[in-house]
């Protein structure tokens, strides 16, 4: 349903080419670095699945908790001018500066918490919801 909705498509879109970006070792070490630096606790990006929204969720927590980190990290790269991935780079950092992105980023984030609770709570032994269901058969 999300890849008919522009925005959420793009938003995903881009967490997918953050963590491309990001699974490499060395951007990865960058990354760590400037999380220590930041005082920004230590997170990874992990793969979008289609099928596990649990990692969407999280994927769109970590760009948010490491925003400033992403940006300062684009930004060198962008201003090194010295590995063949700084086209990339440089495509990434003028999505994720958009407003568009920012907002959307932020929505589908609460979105997928709300998603992400009700999904823990229905895979709880002890749900509430399952014993009303099953009482009301």
């Amino acid at each position: 349903m999300c890849k008919n909705v522009k925005y959420s498509k793009q938003v995903f879109n881009m967490l997918e080419a953050i963590y491309v970006h990001f699974s490499m070792p060395s951007k990865n070490k960058k990354l760590q670095d400037m999380q220590k630096l930041l005082n920004i606790k230590i997170c990874t990006f992990s793969q979008i699945s289609d099928t596990r929204w649990v990692c969407r969720y999280k994927n769109c927590k970590a760009v948010i908790d490491n925003f400033k980190s992403v940006i300062n990290i684009l930004n060198k790269e962008v201003e090194d001018n010295n590995d063949r991935d700084v086209s990339r780079a440089i495509g990434i950092l003028s999505c994720v500066q958009k407003g568009s992105f920012i907002i959307h980023l932020h929505f589908i984030s609460y979105v997928l918490n709300i998603i992400n609770i009700l999904s823990k709570q229905l895979q709880n032994d002890n749900s509430k919801i399952v014993e009303i269901r099953v009482k009301s058969i």
